[in-house]
């Protein structure tokens, strides 16, 4: 069933990349907010790329950022179950966030549009049941 709810998420998502508005920790607080009524990521939001550096440099790492917003402790990526939250390497930031879908992830492209990453090049994934 958490499949269909996801597939239904990711078919939702439109609109052009924008640091302020529509980016990775955007696409995921969505999902997030959606599965769990929830939005811990509510104040992970910064207006342009080199604010994002900042913030995750400031907290030791974008993993870092992360978990301290979803209050919980990341687990290795070779666990995340399907809706989990992931990231994977990324070049402006570190990382880049996504969502479990099975053996990919999906990710937001830099064009908005969602595309699929191998879960093996996960970095780090955070247990969507464990969100605070």
């Amino acid at each position: 069933m958490l499949a269909v709810y996801l597939a239904q998420y990711l078919s939702s998502i439109a609109g052009p990349w924008c640091w302020a508005s529509h980016h990775c920790g955007t696409f995921v607080a969505g999902w997030v907010q959606r599965s769990t009524g929830r939005n811990p990521l509510a104040n992970l939001q910064h207006d342009s790329a080199a604010a994002w550096v900042r913030a995750a440099q400031d907290a030791g790492g974008l993993d870092r950022l992360v978990s301290r917003a979803l209050r919980c402790d990341p687990v290795p990526a070779a666990m995340a179950q399907t809706g989990d939250i992931v990231m994977l390497p990324g070049r402006i930031t570190g990382g880049a966030l996504g969502i479990c879908n099975g053996q990919t992830a999906a990710v937001l492209m830099e064009g908005g549009a969602v595309g699929f990453a191998p879960m093996a090049e996960a970095l780090h994934a955070w247990r969507l049941r464990e969100v605070a």
